[in-house]
């Protein structure tokens, strides 16, 4: 198992990837060396991957994109998997799998980081870094309102932080400067065989709300 996880900055929203040039060169090099390569995004209905390299995408709304086989699901459900797992049963796993600002969105995100090592072979994660999701935005919250997940790195291991209300209502000071400075980056991930996660306390919130607090203060030092 192999997996690096670092920060990056995120100049472009609308159209990210040359940002993102080591992705496009680990891409582009398994491309060159493999007969027959392949490349699953999951979660492009909003901003597909480099499409001289998208083979295949996986999202509950369809991407009609011309040479490139979609999977309509639900990634929340095990059961709307069965159709890609079918898929690599008979054909193999991907040779990539990506999957960019997705996750955050999700009920169930832990699933997704389950079965993107069962469907492909490597891949590529990125997230909104917890500097982006902790920071103070106009009105009452932090971050961006629609996300579930705050996630972090933790000995080079992925962790969610259910993005609870009650990180609205916490001031981080004396971290304040530092949340701002680093707002406009990406968690991003680059892995092979399998992925190391978990849920922030072992997924307990409790057993007090002290104790909340003190999980959620501890994403800053």
């Amino acid at each position: 198992m192999s997996q690096q996880l670092y920060l990056a900055n995120r100049d472009q929203i609308e159209w990210p990837w040359h940002t993102r040039p080591e992705v496009i060169e680990a891409v582009k090099n398994l491309k060159d060396s493999r007969n027959n390569f392949t490349l699953i995004d999951i979660g492009a209905s909003h901003n597909p991957f480099d499409r001289q390299y998208l083979t295949h995408t996986f999202d509950i709304m369809d991407t009609p994109l011309e040479g490139v086989k979609h999977f309509v699901g639900n990634m929340n459900r095990y059961e709307d998997w069965s159709e890609i797992l079918a898929y690599v049963a008979e054909h193999g796993k991907f040779t990539f799998a990506n999957c960019t600002h997705t996750l955050e969105d999700l009920a169930n995100p832990m699933l997704v980081l389950e079965m993107l090592p069962r469907i492909a072979e490597q891949g590529f994660i990125a997230v909104p870094s917890k500097f982006n999701e902790l920071q103070r935005r106009e009105g009452s919250f932090r971050g961006t309102m629609h996300h579930r997940w705050i996630w972090n790195i933790e000995n080079n291991r992925l962790i969610a932080y259910p993005k609870i209300p009650i990180v609205d209502t916490m001031t981080f000071y004396p971290y304040e400067i530092e949340i701002e400075k680093y707002a406009e980056t990406e968690l991003r991930m680059l892995w092979i065989e399998n992925i190391d996660f978990a849920i922030a306390n072992n997924d307990y919130l409790g057993p007090t709300a002290e104790a909340i607090i003190d999980i959620y203060r501890k994403l800053l030092p």
